[in-house]
C-alpha cells in the first residue's frame, strides 16, 4: 500500500571551500589569456587593440558597466582615443588581478585619474552600512596639480580604498 504522505527529502549541501580564492586566481589569468574575450578596447589615435572580457570590465568599473550596457552585442568595441597604453595597462592589471604597479609622477597621476574616471569599484565609497576598515586610506589627488592625461579632469579627491599588503598574492 502506497502512502499519500509526503516523504521527507534529504538534501545535501556542498561547499567548495576555496571557491572565492580559486575563482579570483582563475579570473586573473585571463589578463594574458584572451580566450573567451568578447570586447576590444581601441587605445589612442593609433587604435591599438586590447582584447578584454565584458564581464570582468563591467564587474570592476561603473564606466565600463554603463558603456557595455549600451552595446549588447557579443563583440563590443570601445574607442578611447585620448588614452595611452601606458595609462590603460596598469588599470586593466588592477581590474583583472586586484593589483597594479605604476611609477610616481606623471604616470601615477594618469592612472589615478583613470581610476576615478572609470569608476573602478574598489575605489568607490563604501556601500551604506559597510563600516569600512580602520586602515582605510584617503588619497587627496587633485587634477589641477597634475600633468595632463587622456582621462577627463576631476577636481574631487579620490575616494577611500583599502590598501593590500605588498606581498599579498591571489
Amino acid at each position: 500500500a502506497e502512502s499519500n504522505e509526503a516523504q521527507p527529502q534529504n538534501n545535501v549541501h556542498v561547499i567548495w571551500g576555496d571557491y572565492g580564492e580559486r575563482f579570483l586566481r582563475n579570473i586573473s589569468n585571463y589578463i594574458h589569456n584572451k580566450l573567451y574575450s568578447d570586447c576590444t578596447l581601441l587605445i589612442g589615435r593609433e587604435k591599438f587593440p586590447i582584447k578584454c572580457h565584458r564581464l570582468i570590465l563591467a564587474a570592476s568599473s561603473k564606466w565600463f558597466e554603463t558603456v557595455l550596457k549600451c552595446q549588447p552585442y557579443s563583440k563590443a568595441t570601445i574607442y578611447l582615443p585620448a588614452v595611452t597604453r601606458n595609462e590603460i595597462l596598469p588599470l586593466l592589471e588592477l581590474i583583472y588581478t586586484g593589483e597594479m604597479e605604476t611609477h610616481t609622477g606623471k604616470d601615477m597621476w594618469s592612472v589615478m585619474n583613470g581610476l576615478k574616471f572609470l569608476g573602478v569599484k574598489a575605489f568607490l565609497p563604501p556601500a551604506p552600512g559597510d563600516p569600512g576598515c580602520p586602515e582605510d586610506v584617503r588619497l587627496s589627488v587633485y587634477q589641477r596639480n597634475a600633468p595632463h592625461s587622456g582621462f577627463p579632469p576631476d577636481p574631487r579627491p579620490l575616494p577611500r580604498f583599502r590598501p593590500r599588503p605588498r606581498n599579498h598574492r591571489l
